[in-house]
């Protein structure tokens, strides 16, 4: 028996075993012979692609955590798992009906025996993906009181994720998971997702996981920081967006903002934008 981190060892006593099911009665007490790191989840509908040497396997995803994830594996004739070196990585690509939601290079963790069908524990070799090119500066992040959530379903599971977002920039953030129940694997695509900033504020968004760091803070808790960069929004909330952060770092920062005209023309005078000459001169014709 397991609840996704800890397994739990029950020797029943069987009644009844027959042709429809089997009946047995559960002890008062039972044992803990395992306790995980950190709790896995099952997963449904998740197609998994498993590439080695030009080979490919297909099969399912069974559960995942924030460090690595089970698959279950068919071989096709011709195909045997003989074919797979577990000595050796792998490439995975995870999808839904839709979209691909996942793809990495993975190490064999251990797998089971079969002929036909075999599981397998994977753990992604890349902790920090570069999704983009790096640029000479760096978008510069900032630390929003109150600080906005990430809200969205889960890809794996379709179970509802809401993160405290720990730091915001005008290309991604990052979040803060639990060091026992972290749900964010680098590489992952989020295609829904949204930045809740309040009730009636709310930035629709898409985003792929590019790290996964254990942090400690200076009480010594340990925590998992994710970061995210953003791959799609729309170009009104992306500038609202860039209008919020440059007001976080300096008051009197604005941009796209309201403006009178008349003070407007006033401070083109008196910078000197506009003089009296460059005024009073006709239009080129």
């Amino acid at each position: 028996v397991t609840n996704g981190q800890k397994l739990l060892k029950v020797e029943p006593e069987v009644i009844r075993i027959d042709a429809e099911g089997i009946s047995v009665l559960l002890p008062e007490t039972c044992k803990e012979i395992s306790s995980r790191k950190a709790r896995r989840y099952p997963c449904q509908g998740i197609s998994v692609q498993l590439i080695q040497n030009s080979t490919v396997f297909s099969g399912a995803l069974i559960d995942f955590n924030g460090f690595s994830f089970r698959v279950n594996l068919t071989a096709a004739p011709p195909q045997t798992f003989d074919w797979l070196n577990p000595e050796h990585p792998v490439n995975i690509i995870l999808s839904d009906a839709v979209a691909t939601i996942y793809t990495g290079e993975c190490k064999i963790i251990r797998h089971t025996q079969g002929q036909n069908s075999r599981n397998y524990i994977l753990e992604p070799l890349k902790h920090e993906i570069q999704r983009f090119k790096q640029k000479e500066f760096r978008s510069e992040r900032y630390v929003l009181t109150p600080t906005p959530n990430l809200v969205s379903r889960h890809p794996f599971t379709g179970m509802r994720v809401d993160l405290k977002v720990v730091d915001l920039s005008g290309s991604g953030f990052s979040v803060e998971e639990d060091e026992y129940n972290p749900t964010l694997l680098p590489g992952m695509i989020l295609h829904e997702l949204e930045l809740s900033f309040t009730n009636s504020y709310k930035i629709k968004c898409s985003a792929q996981v590019v790290f996964h760091r254990e942090m400690v803070d200076p009480s010594g808790e340990k925590w998992i920081k994710c970061g995210l960069a953003l791959l799609d929004m729309d170009i009104h909330d992306h500038l609202k967006l860039i209008s919020m952060l440059h007001q976080a770092k300096n008051k009197n920062s604005y941009i796209c903002n309201d403006v009178d005209l008349d003070a407007l023309w006033d401070f083109f005078f008196e910078t000197g934008f506009i003089y009296p000459d460059k005024y009073a001169a006709p239009p080129n014709t």
